[in-house]
């Protein structure tokens, strides 16, 4: 019986630790792909989503995150902005359309392909928005 507790115990404890390196350290290609788009940031928190790299840091004060591919592209970065800075679009849009609900935050959308989104998030669900606050789409959290 004490063999199976030790066994039990070591088992869990390698499996949990697998699985704390696999969400706290990217990959080295997608380590330094992050250091030359944010030199000075020191490290950041990262985490895997959808076969993608996530890094959360602070940048220049605000709660900001990158994607990076697990080949170290940059795919996008989000920094996190007052809900009065979405453009006016979206602001009527939100308004309209989920009327009594307040947007928990909001952010902007940097994407690699030099596109620009606003990001509303409200009731566990991202409403994107492009530019111009034109409504695109809705994502869950």
């Amino acid at each position: 019986m004490k063999k199976v507790l030790v066994f039990s115990f070591l088992f869990l404890t390698i499996t949990a630790s697998a699985q704390r390196r696999t969400h706290s350290k990217a990959p080295e290609v997608v380590r330094i792909a992050f250091y030359r788009q944010f030199p000075g940031i020191d490290d950041p928190r990262w985490e895997i989503e959808g076969g993608e790299y996530e890094a959360h840091f602070r940048h220049n004060g605000q709660p900001t995150s990158a994607v990076f591919t697990n080949d170290g592209k940059w795919v996008e970065t989000e920094r996190v902005i007052p809900i009065n800075s979405l453009p006016v679009g979206a602001k009527l849009y939100i308004e309209k359309n989920f009327s009594g609900r307040n947007a928990r935050h909001a952010s902007v959308v940097k994407l690699a392909n030099g596109e620009t989104n606003y990001e509303a998030h409200i009731n566990y669900m991202d409403l994107i928005f492009d530019k111009d606050g034109k409504y695109i789409r809705t994502e869950k959290d």
